[in-house]
């Protein structure tokens, strides 16, 4: 790959909604040199093998659920095994819009780590009052969520790794402060959209403002509690810590006002916070 922009694509499944899935694929498949597919253990293999053989796209099995990180850790040592010079990394849930690729290789140079695109959600209220305001037509940010990075692999340092002590959350927090420590450039292209949901958003108003709730699920709320401990630990100092923790506790404030089940989302939140405990102290040994 001698042009210095060759992407693939890595997209991490788990119980994968195929329609949505082939929305992903569909609008990324001709503007790139390769798609990865790495499944965690999902309950329909079947039906995504037979979308993988439709598509003629490669796939990589788990026999377990082995978490984000090391996933896409695997990506990145595919990607440079195979000599391609970039990785973008999406979800499963997210579509990317028509000229996202377009616009990422032209923005391609060796200043940047990584390109971003900006990122809409699909609730409403949501974008008014989260989504990004800026008019500039591309700028230089600290940080993003993992779906729709395109990371620079000939730029990547080869210490920079996702976390593995994390399964889920602050991915993307932990892997932007590395890039941060080390004076590396991320360039976000506010004309490349990212379209995506975050749980299963709700909106919900109280004094007539807006609340959101993510009705994560059980399984999901634990990792996340988890995840959560390992990182504001790990990095206490910095102000995204504090960031992730403040944000933790607005989530569990709309999750005890607004979501159902409430009992059992609160156990697996304090289980997965004892769970965060643990790996801090086996870690420290």
């Amino acid at each position: 790959m001698s042009s210095g922009n060759s992407i693939i694509v890595g997209i991490v499944l788990y119980n994968p909604d195929l329609r949505r899935l082939q929305l992903n694929v569909d609008a990324i498949k001709n503007d790139v040199e390769s798609i990865l597919l790495i499944d965690n253990d999902s309950k329909n293999i079947s039906e995504i093998q037979i979308f993988v053989n439709k598509y003629g796209i490669n796939l990589i099995q788990n026999k377990k659920n082995e978490g984000l990180p090391r996933t896409f850790n695997t990506m990145i040592q595919t990607a440079r095994d195979n000599n391609f010079d970039n990785l973008l990394l999406l979800d499963q849930d997210s579509v990317c819009a028509k000229n996202l690729i377009y616009l990422y290789k032209k923005n391609i140079v060796n200043d940047y780590v990584c390109i971003t695109p900006r990122i809409v959600h699909r609730l409403k209220e949501y974008e008014q009052k989260y989504g990004i305001k800026s008019k500039l037509e591309k700028e230089l940010i600290v940080e993003s969520i993992n779906s729709g990075t395109l990371i620079n692999l000939n730029m990547l340092p080869p210490d920079i790794r996702f976390n593995e002590h994390l399964f889920i959350d602050c991915v993307d927090f932990d892997f932007f402060l590395q890039i941060s420590k080390k004076n590396l450039k991320v360039l976000r292209i506010n004309s490349a959209t990212l379209f995506c949901d975050l749980g299963n958003l709700k909106v919900h108003y109280l004094f007539h403002k807006p609340f959101f709730s993510n009705n994560y699920s059980i399984f999901r709320l634990e990792k996340q509690a988890k995840d959560r401990v390992i990182f504001i630990f790990s990095h206490f100092k910095e102000p995204l810590a504090r960031k992730v923790f403040f944000l933790s506790i607005l989530g569990y404030f709309t999750l005890i006002l607004f979501e159902q089940q409430k009992v059992l989302k609160l156990r697996a939140i304090f289980k997965g916070l004892w769970k965060g405990v643990c790996t801090l102290l086996s870690v420290a040994r």
